[in-house]
């Protein structure tokens, strides 16, 4: 049974990462995709998304204290694309927040303090360089002018 404190961090957790992926509708990204990936996908409770999130995060550190972590950075690493493409990535301050919250249900810091360092911060929320009219990434080409 978890601790009151750590029933109070995953609230907070869920709070954190509602927005971070969709409940389900998509075939790439989602918060059952993203459970399946970290090998708790049994825990995943289909239904209003909050409290499916809560589900997942409290029997996932109940039950599999072990992947905890894991489950957290899958969800972090889906949401750098989901969020991209929503026009909204995420945000430093999401991270750093993340960050903190970790440590209250994690028996090894350590592993938290090297998934969430200063470095990889910088590179999950690199911004990326627009893209130039005419570029093969755009899918247009630039007329050419005899």
């Amino acid at each position: 049974m978890l601790s009151f404190h750590e029933a109070q961090a995953i609230e907070d957790f869920a709070d954190l990462l509602y927005d971070f992926l969709p409940g389900s509708g998509n075939n790439r990204t989602a918060f059952p995709i993203a459970a399946a990936q970290a090998g708790v996908g049994d825990l995943w409770v289909p239904g209003s998304k909050r409290p499916a999130i809560v589900q997942l995060l409290g029997a996932t550190l109940e039950h599999r204290r072990h992947l905890f972590t894991k489950l957290v950075l899958v969800i972090v690493r889906q949401a750098m694309t989901y969020r991209r493409g929503k026009g909204s990535p995420l945000r430093r301050d999401e991270i750093e927040r993340l960050n903190a919250l970790l440590p209250r249900v994690s028996r090894s810091p350590s592993c938290l303090t090297a998934a969430f360092s200063r470095a990889s911060l910088r590179r999950l929320l690199r911004p990326r360089p627009p893209l130039r009219p005419g570029s093969a990434a755009t899918g247009h080409r630039r007329s050419r002018r005899s």
